[in-house]
């Protein structure tokens, strides 16, 4: 056992613990759990209490219909409820593209309508504050005709909070399981933004499909349904969409990649 499993295993009287793998954030850990039965042990890496710090507490809070069961948490590691059915990532490999899109903007809707209170959550400007202070020489010479745009729309969408509240913040289609009859969401990174920001993966992912991406006319349909399924403006869901873009695209020139990124601005453009 590594990343301190021995001592999450004392802690929550963990039994048959088993590495199953790890991701850029986190390592994983089947067990039992004498009190809850089978379960997954999560503990966050150095980069994971970066960009997940909070989330299991804001798992933790939401409806056990609409996310993972969170059995015991604390900043660095969650036991939570063993999830046994497949990601919705494989509902679209299936070519049931229409029926995820639908799930996911039900789990969307069931999260945001919890309005989970919590505090000590980290902020939009805190998560795009690389994102808003890059340096010329930072961005390649093909997106340099981009970010000035997209860092412009990033500020104004920080500019008003009236609306901002508890995000799930990380929400795409491998973040979502199924167990059962239900499907849960999962791996929050926890943020605090408008509730537009949270139906922002689903204009860039998933990441590795593009021909699903870049569909025709895929971008302008998603933000006519989400500014519906919200209730806003088509221009607030584009320009959440586009800020946060803006960050995996920072995120990902820091190792030579973000060519995906600036093309869903580039196109997420076009509709404002």
């Amino acid at each position: 056992m590594i990343d301190h499993a021995e001592v999450y295993a004392q802690k929550w009287q963990l039994k048959e613990i088993s590495y199953e793998g790890e991701t850029t954030c986190s390592n994983f850990y089947s067990c039992r759990s004498e009190e809850f039965g089978p379960a997954l042990l999560k503990i966050l890496n150095s980069n994971g209490l970066i960009t997940e710090r909070g989330g299991f507490a804001l798992l933790a809070r939401y409806n056990s219909n609409s996310a993972v069961r969170i059995y015991e948490h604390d900043e660095t590691a969650a036991l939570m409820q063993w999830l046994d059915g497949p990601r919705l990532l494989d509902i679209i490999d299936q070519g049931h593209e229409e029926d995820a899109l639908n799930i996911q903007l039900e789990i969307t809707g069931q999260l945001l309508k919890s309005q989970v209170s919590l505090t000590g959550l980290k902020t939009l400007e805190h998560l795009m504050a690389d994102s808003l202070n890059m340096k010329p020489k930072a961005v390649p010479v093909w997106a340099q005709d981009v970010v000035p745009i997209a860092q412009a729309i990033a500020h104004d969408v920080m500019a008003n909070r009236t609306d901002w509240q508890a995000l799930h913040g990380d929400l795409h289609p491998r973040n979502i399981i199924k167990h059962r009859a239900t499907w849960r969401a999962i791996d929050a990174r926890g943020l605090l933004g408008p509730p537009a920001l949270e139906y922002a993966n689903l204009f860039i992912n998933p990441w590795d499909r593009k021909e699903l991406i870049f569909k025709h006319g895929r971008m302008e349909e998603l933000a006519r349904r989400v500014s519906i399924h919200l209730g806003c403006d088509v221009r607030e869901v584009v320009s959440c969409a586009i800020t946060n873009a803006l960050f995996y695209a920072q995120s990902s020139f820091l190792i030579g990649q973000g060519r995906h990124p600036i093309k869903c601005i580039r196109q997420l453009l076009t509709i404002l």
